[in-house]
């Protein structure tokens, strides 16, 4: 498959199929080197980044591929021998965006739903994501705010999108890439040393929310503001804040790995991304109208099987209220235990969650079928993988759960239903179900019985020598009080050390607590179920021997 270009010196088909399949896996890998006898895993591959390597190549080759392909070649000449052998002549690649040196353009349709948001609220911080960081040098020593102040600044000179005014064009708004090199200071300091450690805690918690209230001026640009807290107890905080109309979850580690070098390597230029949000916006409305054709057939079926349900009722009317969340700990053993089962079913641990989570608001609800609805990460392109903005993209999944049905067939219904739901949510969630709804004569956000938001730890740990980051996991409440009574929310962060944490997001009120842990009591308890016994059949309550199995529910507070 390693071939010189033959014919004249024009590459075969096989060689452009290659040449492809190559480009994604260094995406997805990070590294430049990969040769025919390549193993994937050996090149730090794990179940997460297989599934990603997946969703790409049959979005990029437009081609069908068995999800556990790569677990059962990861040899790099031996997959791109089947994915030929599935392709007979070679996939046809599809066109990613280029750069086009436009300073201005439109915006993309994720953008244009945040846009929506903002219209309706005002100057508002409730697009505004805070990502707060314990940081220290490479040799554990406090960092330097100088230093620190020109990697921030290097990380705006880089991505253009986090320099971009957003502007009323007659019809809407566009987007203005404003120059590089700017004057826009992105760092406070605050010292807190000499503090009694806990007023010193209370005290960061405070800045970082009263920075979070600030809005972001969307028509003046400079999208990044970051406070550094220094500390007696414990290593000093960071705390990035970043709108979402510049930024989602995968943008937040390309920023903090990027942050890490420019701190390691200050005064270098950093270059700027090769293709940018803007390139990729411009790209987006060529392709959207064949993307939603496309896709009309699959969201029709999605959401013909949920509205079909017949257990299924109007939802409640949701309201903004006071919330809390109530957390889990799942103990590190079924942590270690869904790990290695997964791997060794070629799935993820996210999909035995996720299966496990429709699971439980069956027993809980009814629900013949399950709305469970997540977030995907929507860069199926290697031209993107390090550029920031927002791609990812909401997706609904419909999963049926039998009463009584083994866990093994109900986690490879959530994988192939997951899987598909990758290939067909390149455009926002609300673009795609929107006629296909209408002609149901449902409510899209009545379909969604439950949303299931995971974080992997390291998802925003820093590669290089200039700093080490690692993200701060607070379950505490919300920086903003959010709408509840739609549907539950489950959050579940899965460390590295195989531990779990699962919350649930809910009301300030003894029935919103209830319901919460009943919810988190049941994930907990069904997922060493699902391992333990993977062909027996669940019986349709929770096994009274595995409820609490373990998992400590805590109640947080307001703070």
């Amino acid at each position: 498959m390693d071939a010189e270009p033959g014919h004249g010196g024009e590459p075969t088909a096989d060689e452009h199929l290659t040449a492809r399949i190559r480009e994604l896996w260094q995406a997805v890998l990070g590294t430049p080197e990969i040769g025919a006898a390549s193993n994937f895993f050996e090149l730090g591959g794990h179940s997460m980044l297989a599934t990603r390597l997946m969703a790409r190549t049959r979005k990029r080759l437009d081609v069908e591929l068995p999800a556990n392909l790569i677990f059962q070649f990861p040899v790099f000449a031996e997959f791109v021998a089947q994915v030929a052998a599935t392709a007979p002549g070679g996939a046809t690649a599809a066109a990613g965006p280029t750069p086009t040196g436009r300073g201005d353009g439109p915006l993309s349709l994720q953008q244009q739903q945040l846009m929506l948001v903002e219209s309706a609220l005002g100057p508002s911080p409730a697009n505004k994501v805070a990502l707060v960081l314990e940081v220290a040098t490479a040799d554990g020593g406090r960092v330097d705010a100088q230093a620190l102040r020109s990697a921030l600044r290097g990380l705006l000179d880089r991505h253009a999108v986090l320099r971009t005014a957003f502007r009323p064009d007659g019809t809407g708004a566009a987007q203005v890439v404003l120059p590089a090199g700017g004057e826009h200071d992105p760092l406070d300091e605050y010292d807190l040393r000499g503090r009694d450690p806990d007023d010193a805690l209370r005290r960061v918690r405070r800045g970082v929310r009263q920075a979070h209230l600030r809005p972001f001026d969307l028509a003046g640009g400079n999208l990044l503001r970051a406070q550094l807290f220094r500390r007696d107890d414990g290593p000093d905080l960071l705390a990035l804040h970043l709108h979402h109309i510049a930024c989602d979850g995968r943008s937040q580690q390309v920023l903090v790995d990027d942050l890490a070098a420019g701190y390691a390597a200050p005064g270098g230029d950093a270059p700027a991304d090769a293709v940018s949000y803007l390139d990729y916006a411009l790209w987006q409305e060529r392709h959207a109208a064949t993307t939603l054709r496309r896709s009309r057939a699959y969201w029709r079926g999605v959401v013909r099987e949920l509205a079909g349900d017949p257990t299924r009722a109007a939802r409640a009317d949701a309201t903004t209220v006071a919330t809390v969340r109530s957390s889990a700990t799942v103990p590190p053993e079924t942590g270690a235990a869904v790990r290695r089962w997964s791997a060794a079913e070629g799935t993820t641990s996210f999909v035995v969650l996720a299966a496990a989570t429709a699971a439980a608001v069956a027993r809980l609800t009814g629900r013949a079928t399950v709305g469970l609805g997540t977030l995907l990460e929507n860069r199926p392109l290697a031209e993107v993988e390090r550029t920031v903005g927002p791609f990812a993209n909401s997706t609904l999944l419909a999963v049926p759960v039998p009463a009584g049905g083994p866990p093994r067939e109900l986690v490879r219904v959530t994988g192939e239903r997951l899987a598909a739901a990758r290939r067909w949510s390149d455009l926002p969630l609300e673009t795609l179900v929107a006629e296909p709804a209408a002609d149901a004569a449902v409510d899209p956000a009545e379909l969604v019985d439950v949303v299931l938001s995971v974080e992997i730890a390291g998802a925003a740990a820093p590669a290089g020598d200039g700093l080490r980051m690692r993200p701060v996991v607070d379950d505490g409440p919300p920086l903003l009080p959010v709408t509840v009574g739609a549907h539950p929310t489950v959050y579940a962060y899965l460390g590295d050390d195989d531990g779990m944490r699962l919350a649930v997001e809910h009301a300030d009120d003894p029935a919103g607590a209830a319901r919460a842990r009943e919810l988190l009591d049941t994930v907990a308890a069904l997922l060493p179920a699902f391992v333990a016994a993977p062909e027996a059949a669940l019986p349709d309550g929770v096994p009274a021997a595995v409820v609490g199995s373990g998992a400590t529910v805590v109640e947080v507070g307001p703070r």
